[in-house]
């Protein structure tokens, strides 16, 4: 999700941003990252307007 000018990367129901991006893509490999690890559940990849562009489950 794009705050402030950066692509972030938090917890679903946190408000407390784990990481911040330059690009979209390097938020995406991050966030996919946590998702191999089993550190997250679900990637949700939202659009610049907070809408849900797409959903990916770590099965």
């Amino acid at each position: 999700m794009s705050r402030n000018g950066f692509w972030v990367v938090f917890r679903e129901g946190s408000e407390k941003i784990i990481s911040e991006f330059d690009t979209k893509r390097n938020a995406i490999l991050n966030g996919k990252k946590l998702l191999s690890s089993e550190e997250a559940n679900v990637l949700v990849v939202h659009r610049t307007d907070g809408s849900v562009e797409k959903i990916q489950t770590s099965n």
